[in-house]
């Protein structure tokens, strides 16, 4: 299952933000995202960086498995501030 989201421009202001919250994850455990791209089996830290704009959507299993790597729960990636 992809999840995809619409450029911030379109979308109701109750949809929590998902990429900076990706974000705020992989900075807190202390990750560039070369490093999470790399945990993640990902080619490079593009995917990450478009992850975190919301210009590319993420599969279930890749936001599991970035959570997991952050030491949070997936909720916590869909949190608002």
């Amino acid at each position: 299952m992809i999840i995809h989201r619409l450029p911030n421009t379109t979308l109701p202001s109750t949809l929590p933000p998902l990429g900076a919250n990706l974000r705020k994850a992989r900075e807190a455990c202390g990750l560039t995202q070369r490093d999470m791209a790399t945990l993640l089996g990902l080619g490079s830290a593009t995917a990450i960086l478009l992850y975190e704009q919301e210009k590319r959507g993420i599969d279930a299993l890749m936001l599991w498995k970035f959570a997991s790597i952050c030491g949070v729960g997936v909720e916590t990636l869909f949190s608002s501030p």
